[in-house]
């Protein structure tokens, strides 16, 4: 008999059998996102890429056309920016205005509209190139 139904339940439509309810998905207490290291060298190269240095500066360093007055519109990338977590980090990369709408930067920053000024390179970005720019901005000294 034990053999039938086996045979029963293999044989019976997905839509005959009885499912399970679905549990819901809970993080672990211990979760929290943790950005991967990426080179700092590549970052850097991303950074000339992107052509980060037009808005911003970092001290001691010149990218790009060294006729051409570095930085001014975005902040100073110096240091500061290096004690700063990865995470944050990457998402004042990605998400530019969320800090702006808590006071964080000075109107300096904000286009007339009281968006940010840095431009949208998340299409232009990839993961890798994320992840590198942030080490390098975390090896400025």
């Amino acid at each position: 008999m034990v053999r039938w139904f086996v045979l029963a339940l293999v044989l019976a439509a997905p839509g005959d059998l009885p499912l399970a309810a679905a549990a819901e998905p809970r993080l672990p207490a211990y979760w929290r996102f943790e950005l991967p290291a990426g080179t700092a060298s590549a970052g850097q190269q991303v950074f000339v890429k992107m052509e980060c240095y037009s808005c911003h500066t970092v001290a001691g360093k010149r990218f790009g056309d060294p006729t051409q007055k570095p930085g001014g519109i975005g902040p100073d990338l110096t240091a500061a920016h290096a004690r700063l977590p990865r995470e944050y980090l990457a998402e004042s990369i990605v998400n530019f205005d969320r800090y702006l709408a808590h006071g964080q930067f000075t109107a300096r920053y904000m286009a007339h509209d009281g968006t940010s000024r840095m431009g949208d390179y998340n299409e232009l970005l990839t993961v890798r190139d994320l992840l590198d720019l942030v080490e390098f901005l975390k090896s400025i000294r």
